[in-house]
């Protein structure tokens, strides 16, 4: 759901940066959009906010999409409301509220069990064959190769802010004390990146054999997940 949230906020926010009018709408919902991913997983604020800072970046009118960024207000205020209901404050989270469950111990690690980069879970988180990201999907390591493709300006203004949120979501799991996400299929914790990862894709070469390739790559990732599925 986060993911896509993330994917409305994208493609309504490049919309505002490269629209004559009506950018302070698209923004505005855009940032709604950004806002609700947010409110449904905490770690998504890192790819929205490279979403951000893409949708600044590419835009004509930044004036209007600055104002259009108070649409994340909302789901703002409806975190805090939440929190202040159930917890007593719109600052507490229910992580930190955690005391005499199993969780307790790990969680106290770090701010809210996030401490340091394990270098062990960063690679397993994208390599390995429990959690793997690139296992159990190759075509977004695929994606993550084509970036090489972009042109040099479209890669600084809509790619690099992108792939930074990117990464920081993965350093981030990489330090938090259950990153391997409990029971599911996959790195569950990274989905909210999968979107922008896969933007890569966007300028993949557009010669034959290099559709094959792909094609054939993508193929191998259905396949993975219908196995799991």
């Amino acid at each position: 759901l986060a993911a896509g949230w993330l994917v409305i906020g994208f493609y309504l926010g490049m919309r505002a940066a490269r629209s004559e009018w009506g950018a302070t709408r698209d923004a505005a919902v855009a940032a709604l959009a950004l806002g609700l991913a947010v409110l449904t997983e905490y770690p998504a604020l890192l790819p929205a906010i490279g979403i951000g800072v893409t949708v600044l970046l590419a835009g004509r009118r930044k004036r209007e999409v600055l104002v259009g960024a108070l649409g994340a207000v909302p789901p703002a205020l409806l975190l805090m409301f939440h929190q202040y209901i159930s917890f007593g404050s719109p600052f507490a989270i229910g992580y930190g509220h955690l005391q005499g469950t199993p969780f307790s111990s790990e969680m106290s690690r770090g701010v809210f069990g996030i401490a340091t980069p394990s270098a062990l879970a960063a690679a397993q988180l994208l390599f390995g064959q429990y959690r793997g990201l690139f296992v159990y999907a190759p075509v977004l390591a695929a994606a993550v190769a084509a970036f090489a493709f972009w042109p040099r300006r479209e890669f600084r203004r809509v790619a690099a802010p992108c792939l930074a949120g990117s990464v920081a979501l993965w350093l981030v799991i990489a330090s938090y004390a259950y990153w391997q996400g409990g029971p599911a299929f996959g790195p569950r914790h990274l989905v909210a990146a999968i979107p922008l990862i896969g933007c890569g894709r966007a300028f993949w070469p557009a010669g034959k054999g290099w559709r094959r390739a792909f094609g054939l790559i993508a193929a191998v990732s259905i396949g993975v997940n219908l196995v799991g599925t």
